[in-house]
């Protein structure tokens, strides 16, 4: 049974109770999502202000009930706002120097503030945040990537997450692989393969039969796709082949990629894309991040693969690469030695953090070859019906013609993108890295 509006504003009412008198609730805006549906909400006091708040339903039932008894992404994501994330921010101001604490280099100010939750057995879990409003902050839009700058502003904030949960374990306030259940990585674990076969291994295997219905049709002479002939001629059948083997093998090669030594575990954001940044409209660049509902322990460079494979083409990460690991290193450098460590204690040299980047590189191509197609093929909705029914083409030019039909017009140059993606991951040895998981 679903949340009424009043249980959620009766459950309001005793949240807030201590902030003044309220005088009205009133729900503005509800939207669905796979991982949530939520709720918008305008506080009215009597002394005449307001508070704007963003409620985060899983409800009992629903595809988000259904996750989080899967991956406990609801729990995880209270844990962190209500246990984690208040003890990061209390090491981080007992062990910065005033002069070195601000709200600019605070990690508080990277999170809309959170005001609590609210379980009810049989109905489901709510999460109270700070909503933001489009003149406020505002989130890429599907088409869009990041600019540089953005991107540069996002290496060095979540480089500076990392570093605190990373002084946090080298001063031994924690130890991260015995602190909570809620850390470890779920997604790709065994007992889940359902839900990494339908949301990862399903639309991997998609894309790639895109890509052979557009090479298909190329040899056929489809004017269609003459756009892509010259990037396409260059794509072997046989590095198709390759990836092709590696389906199946999707979650273990996953779970393999997360394994990381003690020396450089630490708390990542584990959703770390363009739909969970918002930036500032106006002033300084200012980014904050949210949705924590796959936080997870492992290496700092699966949220940098995890951002960079899907917020820029992959010429423009390849391109600036060396210039965003280096924003990255500074960033996390800094705050460590800003919170006490001397710098032999930190392992995350720059060295390290290219070889790191080398050997998380398996998640990069999986993200970005998974989710930057549908961006551009069409509506949301349109798009997951052309996944759907993709098995029943007939034939290659059925496909073609579809995305020809249906999809954005920049669709064509997006599919030259997955080329650059693929040449670009395999110069890497991001293919070879894979191939030597599935053994």
């Amino acid at each position: 049974m679903p949340f009424t509006e009043e249980q959620l504003k009766g459950f309001l009412e005793n949240l807030l109770k201590g902030q003044g008198k309220i005088e009205n609730v009133e729900f503005i805006h509800s939207t669905s999502l796979i991982a949530s549906s939520s709720k918008g909400v305008i506080i009215q006091y009597a002394n005449g202000t307001t508070k704007k708040l963003h409620l985060k339903l899983c409800e009992d039932g629903t595809t988000p009930g259904f996750l989080n008894d899967k991956l406990k992404i609801f729990e995880r994501e209270e844990f962190f706002y209500s246990s984690l994330l208040p003890e990061m921010i209390k090491f981080q101001k007992e062990n910065k120097t005033d002069e070195k604490l601000n709200h600019e280099n605070s990690i508080k100010s990277l999170f809309f503030p959170y005001h609590g939750n609210h379980h009810v057995e049989g109905t489901g879990i709510v999460l109270v945040l700070d909503r933001f409003s489009p003149e406020e902050y505002f989130v890429t839009k599907p088409e869009e990537f990041h600019t540089l700058q953005q991107i540069h502003h996002c290496m060095k904030k979540i480089a500076a997450f990392h570093a605190v949960s990373y002084s946090m374990k080298i001063k031994k306030v924690v130890d991260w692989n015995n602190y909570s259940p809620y850390l470890p990585d779920v997604l790709f674990h065994p007992s889940t393969k359902d839900v990494s076969k339908t949301y990862f291994s399903s639309i991997f295997a998609s894309n790639l039969k895109i890509l052979r219905a557009i090479k298909e049709e190329i040899k056929n002479g489809n004017q269609l796709v003459e756009d892509c002939i010259l990037s396409f001629n260059s794509l072997s059948a046989g590095i198709l082949d390759r990836i092709e083997k590696l389906i199946p093998m999707l979650p273990k090669i996953l779970t393999k990629t997360l394994e990381c030594p003690d020396e450089l575990l630490i708390v990542t954001h584990g959703d770390f894309h363009m739909w969970n940044i918002a930036f500032a409209n106006k002033g300084e660049m200012e980014a904050k991040f949210f949705d924590f509902q796959m936080l997870r322990t492992t290496s700092g460079l699966v949220d940098v693969h995890h951002l960079l494979s899907q917020v820029c083409t992959p010429a423009t990460r390849n391109q600036h690469l060396y210039k965003f690991l280096n924003t990255y290193h500074k960033s996390f450098k800094q705050e460590c030695l800003d919170l006490g460590l001397e710098e032999s204690q930190i392992d995350y040299s720059l060295e390290a953090i290219n070889k790191e980047y080398v050997m998380r590189s398996p998640w990069g191509f999986v993200f970005g070859f998974c989710f930057i197609l549908p961006r551009f093929l069409s509506s949301k909705q349109l798009s997951q019906e052309f996944y759907a029914k993709l098995n029943d083409f007939e034939s290659s030019s059925s496909i073609v013609e579809w995305i020809s039909k249906n999809a954005s017009p920049n669709v064509w140059s997006v599919l030259d993108m997955y080329v650059d993606m693929v040449q670009i991951d395999d110069d890497l040895g991001t293919l070879e890295i894979m191939e030597k998981y599935t053994q």
